[in-house]
């Protein structure tokens, strides 16, 4: 996975920060395919029930049938058409012409999507909580609290919630991103540590994450 980081100076003379982590448009084209294939398979059955179906009563047709039937076809073209949607979405994303990633730095969280569209976030607007956090604040703990904090920081995305909404942003991540979940982590690591000290004041207990 390749990770862009920007050494260049802050008016303060402190290097700045900033990770980009391009798109896995091999990760959409699967997403793409896992859609739209069973999609195209319900139209086509959806098409052949509804070639069918005889409204006109006779010997071997019945009016009410072939109306109860015609109601599910309906519901089956409806989850058709929403899964070739979204199946086309992810196949636009796989082949978008325009550049498409997840950029950080110090300040902010940048997400460039193409067709799922962009969208931009304040560091300081972000909760950022690692299993960890859950040990001392009394929620539901995970058997990961229990890792060393390196470890977790190393391999595991934090929760990264908006103040304004509960949308977990670190799922949209691992959707998104190209490579798994230790390469995102890792590769964000440094950012999300200056997230936390920023919005909550909260440090891990050692000084610095390993590259």
């Amino acid at each position: 996975m390749s990770t862009h980081d920007d050494k260049s100076l802050t008016p303060s003379g402190a290097p700045k920060l900033t990770i980009s982590i391009p798109v896995g448009r091999a990760k959409a084209l699967s997403k793409a395919t896992v859609l739209f294939l069973p999609g195209a398979l319900l139209g086509i059955v959806t098409g052949l029930i509804l070639a069918d179906l005889r409204f006109i009563p006779s010997g071997a047709s019945n009016r009410i049938v072939d109306y109860a039937v015609a109601a599910l076809a309906l519901g089956l073209a409806i989850i058709s058409i929403f899964l070739l949607i979204r199946g086309g979405t992810w196949l636009l994303l796989s082949l978008w012409p325009g550049h498409v990633g997840i950029h950080a730095d110090e300040h902010e969280l940048r997400l460039c999507l193409g067709p799922f569209k962009a969208r931009r976030f304040i560091a300081t607007e972000l909760r950022i909580t690692y299993p960890f956090d859950t040990i001392d604040n009394g929620d539901d703990v995970s058997f990961e609290a229990y890792l060393p904090e390196e470890v977790q920081i190393q391999t595991l995305l934090p929760a990264i919630i908006p103040h304004a909404s509960a949308e977990r942003l670190d799922r949209v991540l691992l959707q998104f991103a190209k490579g798994s979940e230790p390469q995102v982590a890792t590769a964000l690591s440094a950012v999300f540590m200056s997230w936390r000290m920023k919005g909550t004041g909260k440090v891990c207990r050692f000084s610095e994450p390993r590259p």
